[in-house]
């Protein structure tokens, strides 16, 4: 049960975290960065949170960024890669012997799991991408609340394993709460698991003070940016073909930041639609120049799809990003993404897969000054008001202190 503070009076909690991955060392911020931001800010509001997570190469329990970090070791140190430097899934289909490692790390992290809670006394388990996780969480159950916070890559891999869907479904029901990053990830849950979820959006740091919003240059070229994994669900083909029918009618180049299986037909493709000279693949940038590309850009843009999969973007943390230094930005209306544009207002919403809107929203917002400043004023404040991670951390903590209540009641 939650104790209060002498010194504060407020409900000090302890929260045990199960992750497929987390930030290797203090320079690590390609991993979850929403998710350490999240329990930073719950650990100055009195919440003391424990990260259970897979070992990377042998590497052992850890402070890292003022979180206490558990690791679990599952296989020998030179194939301890099933994550964190790609998602597991990514790490199977590129070499498909990684699958072996898999039971080994549900086995292991079973054992980490019923080891931390004999040990420990939390709260309330909180355990992030449920499917395979939710089974390195098993021995919570019966004894700890807990809850299961959904990011709808999961739900698509249940769709094709369905084998697990019965299992998954009956934890989720013996679950105190389940969480999910988006309207649309909680409707996938409830036709998935026929159980309802509670939206917990995955937040964003925002500036204390509003980004200055300056118009596009008028002396040069006007700058499109993506920024995204080159897989299918991105979408990326139908950035390029709507850039194709909107540089003759507007000087403008695109910069691609990311990597992925899809490079080598992407940059086929430009080759292909003749625009060599006006897009540039960077790959991976660091944080400093990550930061830099948002801030040159003029325009943001993320035209994800549904993949062959049936897998689509579960929310679009990216557009936060861009929208807190300012910037406009433009997303299909698919999956969680109308959650942070709302069409005219914050951004602009184009169907999926459809080059020509995609480029007639694009001219629109670069021959527009006034639509162009609205919507980079409209989406900050919005993306601010609603994703920041001092409230959604705030919204966590009610969440977890409701749930601890209903269980003292019973």
């Amino acid at each position: 049960m939650a104790t209060e503070t002498q010194t504060n009076n407020r409900p000090t909690l302890k929260i045990l975290h199960i992750v497929t991955m987390f930030p290797r060392n203090e320079s690590d911020y390609g991993i979850a960065p929403w998710l350490v931001g999240y329990l930073q800010q719950l650990e100055s509001m009195g919440v003391h949170n424990v990260v259970l997570a897979p070992s990377y190469r042998g590497l052992g329990n850890q402070i890292v960024r003022g979180i206490e970090v558990k690791r679990f070791r599952y296989f020998f140190r030179r194939f301890e890669n099933l994550t964190h430097e790609v998602n597991a899934v990514t790490r199977i289909r590129q070499n498909p012997l990684y699958f072996f490692c898999v039971p080994f790390l549900i086995i292991a992290g079973y054992f980490a799991t019923r080891r931390l809670i004999r040990e420990n006394v939390f709260d309330i388990v909180q355990i992030h991408w449920p499917f395979p996780m939710v089974l390195v969480g098993l021995a919570a159950f019966g004894h700890i609340p807990v809850i299961l916070k959904f990011y709808s890559a999961e739900l698509a891999l249940l769709k094709k394993a369905r084998i697990f869907k019965p299992v998954v479904k009956w934890l989720a029901k013996r679950s105190a709460s389940l969480f999910a990053n988006s309207t649309f990830t909680a409707k996938m849950i409830e036709q998935e698991l026929g159980c309802k979820a509670q939206v917990v959006y995955d937040g964003y740091i925002f500036p204390e003070v509003p980004p200055e919003i300056s118009l596009p240059d008028a002396s040069r070229a006007k700058e499109i940016l993506f920024v995204g994994r080159l897989v299918e669900r991105k979408g990326v083909e139908y950035l390029l073909r709507a850039l194709r029918i909107v540089y003759p009618k507007i000087d403008v180049r695109l910069t691609v930041v990311g990597t992925g299986p899809l490079f080598p037909a992407l940059k086929a493709l430009t080759v292909e639609l003749g625009l060599e000279d006006r897009v540039n693949f960077t790959g991976a940038l660091p944080d400093q120049e990550l930061e830099k590309a948002y801030r040159r850009c003029d325009l943001f843009v993320l035209p994800a799809c549904y993949d062959s999969s049936g897998d689509t973007e579960g929310l679009g943390v990216v557009l936060l990003e861009a929208l807190s230094c300012g910037k406009p930005v433009i997303g299909s209306n698919v999956g969680g993404i109308p959650d942070i544009i709302k069409h005219e207002q914050t951004g602009l919403l184009v169907p999926e897969k459809d080059p020509e809107a995609l480029a007639q929203a694009i001219e629109r917002v670069l021959s527009d000054p006034s639509l162009y400043f609205s919507l980079a004023k409209n989406g900050f404040e919005y993306a601010k008001n609603t994703f920041s991670i001092q409230s959604i951390a705030r919204r966590g903590k009610e969440l977890y202190l409701t749930i601890l209540s209903a269980k003292d009641r019973k």
